[in-house]
């Protein structure tokens, strides 16, 4: 895998995380971060300060916010007949990760539609063995699966099952320029940084056993995953700002189906980095926390997502909100 060193470059929505030999695989344990060396841009970029922070503990708690009476991507409460909408429960980060806070009454059928695609494919291509290994429960409970697929081909793909014990479980999450809103970051520019990492279980001996000599254990889809992050920053923002004061941009973003191969050049414009400004060590599974952007000269309703916290994993800063006069 390589980032993108100019992220100006309309490039794929695609990145493919391998490893060429086993024997590099990162430290077990560690944090690591790829790639390690090249040429990049610094921006300009806004400061977050925090409002109300949500940690989430490893063993999953459910809890439910105050009923939203709307949905929180489209706004309706009615079809257009004047029916009153169905609406269903919204999980503030997706339930596979193994949380379970609830906003109730905030996604009609439409919406939740929309929202379940991009979770249901990021679920599968980015998480799977790590939901399994780390033993977190989904709305069926712990995972049942004993075997996953590794893509062990070198220039095509070429796919082995590895029982779970020794499947090289690699916790992967995207390291992201700041987002054009509140950067300084051309909007409809794509790319991203690099990727940081955790060996959970990956250990060249073990693969050694299945002959495997290279392998490829992520596909990451960078819109969809940029779809799920902004999900979760709109969703609790709702609950603390209201649905009148969320951006409906955003909102239009998050509904928009974007099926595999589709070209996307709009997910960093809302979803990004803040390079000089780091979260605290926590012990928490993941957090999230509400507040303001301000960026020259304006100021965003915003959002905090980090998931994977207590691996050191990267903070993702949502505009969720429309620019006030700071």
């Amino acid at each position: 895998m390589r980032g993108a060193e100019n992220p100006n470059v309309k490039e794929s929505r695609y990145v493919k995380f391998s490893w060429n030999h086993i024997d590099h695989l990162p430290a077990l344990g560690v944090l690591d971060y790829q790639p390690k060396a090249g040429a990049f841009r610094m921006y300009r970029e806004g400061f977050f300060s925090g409002q109300a922070l949500c940690s989430f503990p490893a063993i999953k708690e459910k809890r439910k916010l105050a009923a939203l009476g709307c949905c929180a991507y489209c706004g309706r409460t009615r079809d257009p007949n004047g029916k009153l909408l169905e609406l269903t429960s919204e999980h503030v980060i997706p339930e596979f990760l193994g949380a379970g806070l609830e906003l109730p009454e905030a996604s009609c059928a439409d919406c939740q539609t929309a929202t379940s695609g991009f979770e249901n494919s990021i679920a599968q291509e980015m998480f799977d063995p790590v939901r399994k290994v780390l033993l977190l429960k989904g709305k069926g409970g712990l995972s049942r699966k004993l075997n996953f697929p590794l893509d062990v081909g070198r220039e095509t793909t070429d796919r082995q099952m590895i029982p779970v014990i020794h499947y090289p479980t690699v916790l992967v999450m995207p390291g992201l320029y700041p987002a054009s809103s509140y950067s300084n970051r051309p909007f409809e520019s794509n790319g991203l940084f690099n990727f940081m990492m955790y060996n959970i279980n990956a250990e060249a001996a073990a693969l050694a056993k299945y002959d495997v000599e290279t392998a490829s254990t992520q596909s990451v889809d960078l819109a969809r995953f940029c779809q799920m992050v902004a999900k979760i920053g709109l969703v609790y923002a709702a609950n603390h700002f209201g649905r009148g004061a969320l951006s409906q941009t955003l909102a239009d973003f998050i509904r928009t189906p974007l099926p595999p191969q589709t070209p996307s050049v709009s997910h960093f414009n809302h979803v990004g980095g803040l390079w000089q400004q780091k979260a605290a060590a926590t012990h928490s599974l993941h957090e999230i926390e509400v507040g303001h952007i301000e960026w020259n000269g304006g100021r965003f309703a915003a959002a905090r997502v980090q998931l994977f916290a207590c691996y050191g994993m990267p903070s993702y800063y949502v505009t969720v909100g429309r620019a006030t006069r700071a």
